[in-house]
């Protein structure tokens, strides 16, 4: 706030002090508005790119039967399922009030937790049974070369 002197020494507001603190308040409200329109394009587009992502990684990993590359794609899901819950948060920001915002933030928060914790199990249980396959037939292969 600008205040101004009098010859008597006396403080009094200016005028244009309020002025332009709602010119500045507008301002930042116009720039955040927009910032936020920014932010869903961006998220719209990097969700698109991500499903692609996903569909190709997860096709050349299951042709070429590589539990990397699947797991690569379905990383790209995750980030998706993500993206997805970013757009619905920004989407809803400014019109519901901070509690609401809190509770949206920790469901957020724990519906990516599980959906990393539930890509982490499908790595795991793909490479313990390929390491239990790929033990089989060395198994196997020894047996073979110990009867000719």
């Amino acid at each position: 706030m600008t205040l101004r002197s009098d010859s008597q020494g006396s403080h009094q507001r200016s005028p244009f002090a309020q002025k332009d603190q709602i010119s500045v308040m507008a301002t930042d409200l116009v720039w955040r508005k927009r910032g936020f329109r920014r932010a869903l394009r961006l998220e719209y587009l990097t969700v698109g790119y991500n499903v692609l992502e996903a569909i190709a990684s997860i096709a050349a990993g299951r042709a070429a039967g590589s539990i990397s590359l699947v797991g690569f794609g379905l990383d790209s899901v995750v980030e998706s399922l993500s993206g997805l819950v970013l757009i619905w948060r920004l989407r809803r920001h400014g019109t519901v009030d901070q509690e609401e915002e809190e509770r949206m933030e920790q469901r957020a928060t724990r519906f990516v937790g599980v959906t990393f914790l539930g890509l982490g199990a499908y790595v795991l249980w793909e490479s313990i049974q390929k390491n239990i396959q790929q033990q089989k037939h060395t198994r196997e292969g020894y047996k073979h070369g110990f009867a000719h």
